[in-house]
């Protein structure tokens, strides 16, 4: 073979080689790429993959603060009774602001709904559908309500084998490539709407879920804060003591809870099952990516129980005669309302009693009212509220500090100054539609009522009205009285309904 034919030979066979060398490249290239892809297309979207990947590294310790305490001035353990005193002219009392310093929102006002018209009542529901393996039947109950849905299997199966920041990475990256859980959350949506449940309401209804549809309680747990990060909470997972913990944001400031601070917002423990955490906690910075959005805890409307009527009924004295009251409350209610963290005082004053409660006082208490002069109404619902209910302080009866809403009040056996307060004062709004005002003293909470043609005693001015004293809590005392004990405070004026 001559030189120059075994020069072609070579350069062909070095050509075939490369070729062949290069085929096998690309066939490993796009085999490659053919994984990647089908590691992609498994993760919902983008988002869900980079937040994988973002929880496998990014963990930091954290430290808890305890609870604050809204108000930290003891309360008086016994009340004193009022002496009857003639009538003095009007004298003003000292306040520490005209308008309540308060930077958080007040509680949010749902969208009025249209009552729906009168139906026949409805047909029996059909069997439901034999469900496929791939899925689960479970029961949820939301203040008397129960919702049936049908969650994936899978859920059930998924563990949290390290309790570790990989372990909880590996948890969510089996939730973002399961089944979707979109249906489950429309579900949800669809009945938190139905019900009125708010954003609280909401968090309950979702730990129901985790609790039924995983298989122990760090799953139960960590499955409730993939949906909630999916609803759009701004929610965090953490790891304290080797437990796992879920913390959310909220729009409204929470006392008597502890919470940590990551990334300059306060994450509240949200545990209603167990102990809260309460010491170092290792979590992740960074929102989930995407829009999420803090709870919002307070509302001015309550949600929608389902009826079930409990009564009870109290008795008090006005100017010698006896009256009796029955005081209708709503178990399903009471169970969500003692649910709720405690908000700032302020928040009280605003959120509303439901209907069925507020029309039960207002029937008969109405007519106790009829052809009084304004002084006298006002001083007839100061007797119901100062005797009808007995004393005693949130630590002596709940063991902490507890605000009450005007059912629970109610409800209870005893309740303290600031629980009457707010009862009382939604009492002159809603029956007799007087301007009515909070006094926020250091250990103490009474109101005060602008009268249509003014009073007697002591009063503050607030936007341009004099509002006399009237303190549910001391027992025998008339408007215009204050208790001795805070007869020369400054109180803070916290606007009321």
């Amino acid at each position: 073979m001559g030189s120059r034919l075994r020069w072609m030979v070579l350069a062909v066979t070095g050509l075939l080689t490369a070729a062949q060398a290069g085929a096998q490249s690309e066939e490993a290239f796009q085999e490659f790429m053919k994984e990647r892809r089908a590691e992609f297309q498994q993760f919902r979207s983008e988002r869900d993959r980079q937040f994988h990947s973002y929880l496998k590294r990014q963990w930091e310790e954290f430290r808890a603060f305890a609870g604050e305490v809204e108000d930290p001035a003891p309360k008086p353990s016994k009340i004193p009774e009022a002496e009857p005193e003639p009538d003095k002219p009007p004298e003003p009392v000292a306040v520490r602001t005209k308008e309540p310093e308060r930077t958080e929102p007040a509680p949010e006002e749902p969208a009025p709904r249209e009552e729906p018209p009168a139906v026949p009542a409805p047909e029996p529901e059909p069997e439901p559908k034999a469900l496929t393996p791939e899925k689960k039947r479970i029961r949820l109950s939301a203040l008397g309500h129960e919702l049936t849905v049908a969650v994936p299997a899978a859920w059930g199966k998924m563990r949290l084998e390290r309790r570790s920041p990989q372990g909880v990475a590996k948890f969510w990256k089996a939730f973002a490539q399961g089944p979707s859980a979109s249906p489950v959350l429309k579900s949800l949506a669809d009945a938190s709407e139905r019900w009125s449940l708010g954003d609280w309401g909401y968090l309950r209804l979702v730990h129901d879920l985790g609790r039924k549809a995983a298989s122990g309680d760090a799953e139960s747990r960590l499955l409730a804060w993939a949906l909630l990060l999916e609803s759009g909470y701004a929610v965090r997972a953490g790891l304290a003591n080797g437990e796992v913990a879920v913390l959310f944001r909220s729009r409204n400031h929470l006392f008597e809870t502890p919470y940590f601070r990551i990334d300059g917002e306060r994450y509240y423990v949200y545990d209603p099952d167990g102990d809260p955490v309460t010491s170092g906690l290792r979590s992740y910075k960074g929102d989930f990516p995407g829009k999420v959005r803090a709870a919002v805890v307070a509302s001015r409307r309550p949600p929608d129980a389902a009826p079930e009527e409990e009564a009870r009924e109290l008795t008090f004295k006005y100017q010698g005669e006896r009256h009796r009251v029955r005081v209708p409350v709503n178990p399903n209610l009471l169970s969500y309302q003692d649910s709720l963290p405690q908000l700032s005082l302020a928040n009280y004053f605003l959120m509303e009693p439901p209907a069925e409660f507020s029309e039960g006082l207002r029937r008969q208490l109405k007519a106790e009212l009829q052809g009084l002069p304004p002084r006298e109404k006002v001083e007839l619902l100061l007797a119901f509220v100062q005797k009808a209910f007995q004393y005693k302080r949130d630590q002596d009866q709940f063991g902490g500090e507890n605000y009450l809403l005007p059912t629970e009040t109610a409800h209870y056996s005893h309740s303290d100054c600031e629980d009457r307060a707010v009862l009382f004062s939604w009492l002159v709004h809603d029956l007799l539609g007087y301007p009515v005002v909070a006094l926020d003293y250091p250990g103490h909470v009474a109101t005060a009522v602008a009268l249509p043609e003014g009073g007697q005693g002591r009063y503050v001015e607030w936007k341009g009205k004099r509002f006399y004293v009237a303190d549910p809590t001391y027992v025998n005392a008339g408007l215009g009285t204050a208790m001795p004990r805070y007869a020369d405070a400054q109180p803070e004026i916290l606007p009321a309904w």
